[in-house]
């Protein structure tokens, strides 16, 4: 998506020295060399692309590497290729829409009102209809869409994890959140943290068993149930004993950086 962003913002920097140089009133350069420029330009694109989706995996194990992360065997170069130039023939098209609909309107307001001043209207007047356009109807209707997937996927539990038999546990038999509720990337949280022995190793001293609280989104219906059953649930397992107690919220996934609450 950032690569298709930057589709759209290449051909728009092209088209405002297109009518920089209109602007300016410089004659326009043959027909053979705008097509000789045109051919450069596309075989230099055209390199910088492949070069750069072909090394995208390297450049990708190389950060894992440092990571100390699993490499990958590809970073998907046609997938990013095709949102690229997908999201970017979008946003041109929707740049070309509202360019033309600004001077639609100007040319109506300059019939009434001075030149300058109509298109100054019209860009405004344009503008805000498209932000509310964007905001209530786009804007809705992805966010309808990233939490339908981001459900689906939730509601996997992958075999490798099982559910904790530990009552200190969320998801454990007695547990107040249901385990089923919590969720995939919660099930990850609980399952994968380091474990008493594991930390009592790295510090060389007896260290109490870590305890994880995950509350799903489906765990309760709305935003307060879910933050009082959060609530008895760290009373239920002691946690205000503990010396420290982070609360955190997850990304829109239900994810928890591994790395900043494993170090923790």
């Amino acid at each position: 998506m950032l690569s298709g962003f930057a589709v759209a913002s290449g051909y728009g920097v092209g088209v405002f020295f297109v009518w920089l140089w209109h602007y300016l009133q410089f004659s326009d350069p043959s027909e053979k060399i705008q097509q000789m420029s045109k051919r450069i330009t596309s075989v230099c694109v055209a390199v910088v692309t492949i070069g750069f989706l072909w090394r995208a995996t390297v450049w990708q194990n190389s950060i894992r590497e440092l990571m100390e992360m699993e490499p990958l065997e590809s970073a998907d170069p046609w997938r990013i290729a095709a949102i690229a130039i997908c999201l970017g023939v979008m946003l041109i098209v929707a740049a070309r829409i509202f360019g033309w609909s600004c001077h639609q309107v100007g040319e109506k307001l300059s019939l009434i009102l001075p030149k300058r001043l109509s298109y100054i209207l019209s860009t405004v007047v344009v503008g805000t209809l498209f932000l509310l356009v964007a905001n209530d109807v786009f804007a809705k209707f992805a966010m309808r869409l990233a939490d339908a997937t981001f459900l689906r996927m939730d509601k996997a539990i992958e075999d490798n994890i099982r559910q904790p038999t530990d009552t200190l546990f969320s998801g454990s038999p007695d547990s107040l959140i249901p385990w089923e509720s919590i969720g995939r990337q919660g099930h990850h949280f609980i399952a994968n943290g380091p474990t008493q022995k594991q930390i009592s190793e790295f510090t060389n001293t007896k260290a109490a068993v870590p305890l994880r609280i995950y509350v799903g989104l489906r765990s309760r219906e709305t935003l307060q149930e879910r933050a009082q059953l959060a609530l008895a649930e760290l009373q239920r397992v002691g946690a205000f004993d503990r010396s420290l107690l982070v609360v955190a919220t997850p990304t829109g996934t239900g994810w928890l950086d591994p790395i900043a609450v494993d170090t923790l």
